[in-house]
């Protein structure tokens, strides 16, 4: 089939009321997605009684959540697509991606509400579901607004299949969880070096955030840090160092009015560079090899006692 054929097909399909394809009705499945009133609520796995989810291709809502956690593996891809901050979350800081329309400088969805960044995070594949507050497998909660989402019987995944075992949809599910789970106390830690380094700087949120305070990386105070500080954020395999320029390298994703509040603090730091720390002579042939004073540790003690000696 010729591509004006196709073309001409799908206008057809379009403009006749008579011709419905699976197409069609998974288009129009996914523009009726309502969006979630009132914010998202998870409860349980356990106690949602819910045994089936719809798989989400519309995401019209993240205006809704605003931000997702986000795992140590894929931070530095998502970093080319979205902005990344750190949230002072409940549980304590936390590394996350912004989704939120009113911060990012680019849609990061479509008419159709789909995703438009060739790559998703982990989090927003992982809904209806998420992590509880216990970061543990039986401790799942859903959405149930989100598990809901949808009208298309092809988009349908069941929870558990045979003998109470996860389906293999779910159990996909679960694998990235878990990731998201075991990346979250070294992000966390990350976060602190980042913190002690008093890196972060704040940003300006919308109104009707339903998110904690989010702060970004300030550019001028990490140029402005000694050596011997830049050194000290190559702790874990680099990762707070790797963190930190993944972020300024995701700034350019925010909006002019999210880096409003950071302002005043980057014109504090402009120029400023600290002198480093002395730490004494730079040569290793400048060092003293001497223990202490006793004769038991003198090098020249140790040759004048073997001159004499026959």
């Amino acid at each position: 089939m010729t591509t004006e054929t196709m073309t001409t097909a799908t206008m057809t399909e379009r403009l006749d009321p008579e011709v419905v394809t699976a197409e069609t009705v998974r288009t129009d499945a996914i523009a009726a997605a309502p969006a979630p009133a009132g914010g998202l609520a998870f409860v349980p796995l356990r106690q949602a009684g819910l045994s089936h989810w719809n798989r989400l291709v519309s995401f019209g809502w993240l205006d809704t959540v605003g931000v997702l956690p986000i795992a140590d593996t894929e931070f530095m891809a998502l970093a080319h697509f979205c902005p990344l901050a750190v949230e002072m979350h409940a549980g304590g800081p936390r590394l996350v991606v912004v989704m939120h329309s009113g911060m990012v400088v680019h849609r990061l969805v479509g008419p159709d509400g789909r995703w438009r960044p060739p790559y998703a995070p982990l989090a927003l594949r992982s809904l209806p579901f998420r992590n509880g507050a216990a970061l543990a497998q039986n401790a799942i909660e859903i959405c149930p607004d989100l598990a809901g989402q949808g009208t298309d019987p092809a988009l349908r995944q069941v929870i558990f299949g045979e003998k109470g075992k996860p389906s293999p949809s779910y159990a996909t599910i679960l694998g990235m969880l878990d990731r998201l789970a075991r990346s979250a106390p070294r992000l966390r830690n990350a976060v602190k070096v980042l913190m002690a380094a008093d890196l972060l700087a704040p940003l300006a949120t919308p109104a009707d955030a339903t998110f904690g305070a989010l702060h970004s990386i300030s550019q001028d105070a990490l140029l402005a840090l000694s050596e011997h500080r830049l050194m000290a954020l190559t702790s874990d395999a680099c990762c707070p160092l790797e963190l930190a320029a993944a972020i300024c390298f995701s700034r350019r994703w925010l909006t002019r009015d999210s880096l409003a509040a950071e302002a005043p603090l980057a014109a504090n730091l402009a120029g400023i560079r600290p002198v480093p720390f002395d730490h004494g002579p730079a040569s290793p042939l400048d060092l003293s090899v001497g223990l202490d004073d006793s004769a038991l540790f003198s090098f020249d003690d140790f040759v004048r006692s073997t001159a004499a000696s026959p």
